[in-house]
Parts: structure tokens; C-alpha cells; sequence
């Protein structure tokens, strides 16, 4: 499986690639720039892991979208995760010290939910923190297709089904989520409404109008 992280890019693609590898050699990393692909691999030297983890950074007109091989198979409100997490979040801190003037709507530390994406019965609703600033790139951050064809079949199968002739709603008991948290992580699944994670979503988080 694959672990998949975003952030703002301030700046042209060019500038960007820049500053991607330059932090990662900051960390004692190393990388490969071909146009604006940066593939990069370090070690964490705060945690003294043994072998270095591939990271692929794809540099976009506003945001970088970074993949690495991992495996999330949770879905947690507060996000205190090890492995390639923590050799990402060694990334992150090089990043808001290198750069401390640009807005990368990115933090190290202790993470948190900052923005969702939920697709219950077919419908789709955006939110963000109630507690920070509403990014202007909200929807992008986390990302534009939603749970692909899985989201498809699940909106086209949650609706409306025929039974002896007639017409009848059927509400599903699970949703979809997406979650964007803030060190960047993207972590979806299916979850109950009634779950804790689904219920503190909505209570501290406001819909996004992206309109």
C-alpha cells in the first residue's frame, strides 16, 4: 500500500523542486529531480531507523502531492503514528525551519484533523477545522477525485433499490471518509455514523463552500 501526503506549494514549480531538495539534503537525504518529479530517500536520524524510505514528490502549480510505501489501515481522530510518519514529520520540521516565512498548511508535532472529505448515500460534503483558517486551496489539499470507481459503486449502489415493484430508500450505516491531517497525511476508509471518528469530524469541523 501506498502513504500519500500534501502540501501548499508558495511558490512556482521551479522554485519548489528547489526547495524539496535542498531540505532533504538538509536532513541528510538524498535526491533526483526530473522536471517537477523529485524522487528522494533519507534516513531519520532522531529515531535511528536502519534503512532509508523512498519519497516521491509530485510538484503541482499549487500543491506537492508525496507518496511512499506504507501501510495505513486506520483511520484515527488524533494521528500519533510511527514507521514512515515519523521519518516524514523529520522532513516536515527541516521544512518550517528552512522556511519559516512560507505557508506550506503544514505542521509537524501532534496531528490533527484539518480538513474532510465525506461521501454518504451518494452525496458528497467538504470540511474544514473550525480552528484555522479556511485554506483556500481546501478541496485540492484533499484531494479532487474521491475513493475513485470504490466511490462510484458505492454512490451508485447506497441510493434508490427496486423491491417487488416498488421504489425504496435505502440509507447506508457507513460512510466514506477522506481526512487530510495536519503534518499533510491523507487517510481514507469506510466508518460508522456511528463512531466516535464520524461524530468529532462533525463537531469540529464546519461544511466548506467551495463556491
Amino acid at each position: 500500500m501506498t502513504g500519500v501526503y500534501t502540501f501548499s506549494s508558495p511558490v512556482n514549480t521551479n522554485e519548489m523542486v528547489g526547495i524539496i531538495t535542498r531540505v532533504v539534503t538538509a536532513i541528510g537525504g538524498k535526491s533526483r529531480a526530473l522536471g517537477n518529479v523529485v524522487t528522494a530517500s533519507w534516513y531519520s536520524r532522531r529515531f535511528m531507523t536502519v534503512l532509508p524510505q523512498k519519497f516521491v514528490f509530485y510538484v503541482g502549480k499549487d500543491m506537492v502531492r508525496v507518496v511512499t510505501s506504507c501501510a495505513h489501515g486506520m483511520i484515527a481522530w488524533n494521528a500519533k503514528l510511527g514507521g514512515p510518519v515519523r521519518l516524514w514529520d523529520d522532513f516536515v520540521i527541516a521544512l518550517e525551519k528552512t522556511y519559516p516565512k512560507l505557508d506550506f498548511q503544514i505542521k509537524s508535532g501532534d496531528y490533527h484533523i484539518v480538513s474532510a472529505k465525506i461521501m454518504s448515500d451518494g452525496i458528497e460534503q467538504t470540511f474544514v477545522s473550525k480552528s484555522i483558517n479556511r485554506p483556500s486551496i481546501g478541496g485540492a489539499l484533499v484531494g479532487s477525485m474521491l475513493f475513485g470507481d470504490i466511490g462510484a459503486l458505492i454512490g451508485a449502489s447506497a441510493g434508490t433499490t427496486m423491491t417487488s415493484g416498488t421504489m425504496k430508500t435505502v440509507f447506508s450505516q457507513n460512510v466514506l471518509v477522506l481526512v487530510r491531517y495536519s503534518n499533510g497525511l491523507i487517510v481514507e476508509g469506510s466508518i460508522s455514523k456511528k463512531s466516535g471518528v464520524y461524530n468529532l469530524i462533525l463537531a469540529n469541523m464546519s461544511e466548506l463552500d467551495e463556491h
